[in-house]
C-alpha cells in the first residue's frame, strides 16, 4: 500500500483542504484510508467529498480516519476539507491506496 501526504494550514475562519487525484491513464487507485491529524482541537468538522459530491463527515478530533475502499479511476479526485475549525493549524492528510490495474 502506497501513502501520499498532504498538508494544509487553516486560514482565519479555520477552513482548508487538501485535493487527491487519480493521476495514471489505466489504473485504479483504490484508496483503503485516510489520515487527518491536527495538532490544535475545537469545534468545526472534517468532510471528505468524490470529485464535488460529499462522502461522510466527522466532528474534529486530533486523528481523524475513514476506511474505504474507494476506487479513483484517471482523473478522479477526493478532497479533505476542515471546516470551521482553529484558525491557522497545520493538518496533515494520509491518503493510503492501492494501484489496481484497469482493465476493461
Amino acid at each position: 500500500m502506497k501513502a501520499f501526504p498532504l498538508d494544509v494550514t487553516t486560514d482565519a475562519s479555520g477552513n482548508g483542504s487538501v485535493t487527491f487525484r487519480a493521476t495514471k491513464a489505466s489504473v485504479i487507485f483504490r484508496v483503503q484510508k485516510i489520515v487527518a491529524t491536527m495538532g490544535a482541537v475545537s469545534s468545526g468538522r472534517a468532510s471528505l467529498f468524490k470529485n464535488g459530491t460529499f462522502l461522510t463527515a466527522m466532528p474534529i478530533a486530533a486523528r481523524m480516519e475513514a476506511t474505504g475502499p474507494e476506487d479513483l479511476h484517471t482523473s478522479e479526485y477526493l478532497t479533505g476539507q476542515i471546516e470551521n475549525g482553529p484558525m491557522s493549524t497545520l493538518v496533515n492528510w494520509v491518503f493510503y491506496y492501492d494501484e489496481i490495474p484497469d482493465n476493461p
